[in-house]
């Protein structure tokens, strides 16, 4: 699990924990480490409801993987406000819904990997 304390680390750029065996929720305070240029918390076993976090002030995310986890709900529109993202990872956990049409304003997102999700135009 990690700290809620995380958000206090404004300055990390590269967040790597794939693999860990983790548990438990992403931390809401996760959304305030405003350098993370990578997000990279794949094959852990995650739960919690995605649609709850903020990405807004994520504006240098390049990378985000949260995939094989055991994450809920829908992808939040603020996420589409990350414009620098090129790749996207979601699949193999229990979302649902569609994607947006904001999934357009990111105009380097070159990957999108997700499962059980419709694209709406």
């Amino acid at each position: 699990m990690l700290p809620k304390s995380i958000g206090k680390l404004s300055k990390l750029k590269l967040l790597l924990l794939q693999f860990n065996n983790l548990e438990g929720f992403l931390p809401p305070s996760l959304m305030t480490c405003t350098g993370l240029t990578e997000l990279n918390m794949g094959f852990n076993n995650l739960e919690g409801n995605i649609s709850e976090l903020n990405f807004s002030r994520l504006n240098k995310l390049s990378k985000l993987d949260l995939g094989k986890n055991h994450l809920t709900g829908i992808i939040p529109i603020s996420l589409y406000s990350c414009k620098y993202l090129k790749a996207i990872w979601l699949n193999i956990n229990d979302l649902e819904g569609e994607i947006q049409p904001g999934i357009l304003s990111l105009k380097f997102l070159s990957f999108l990997s997700s499962s059980r999700l419709v694209i709406i135009e």
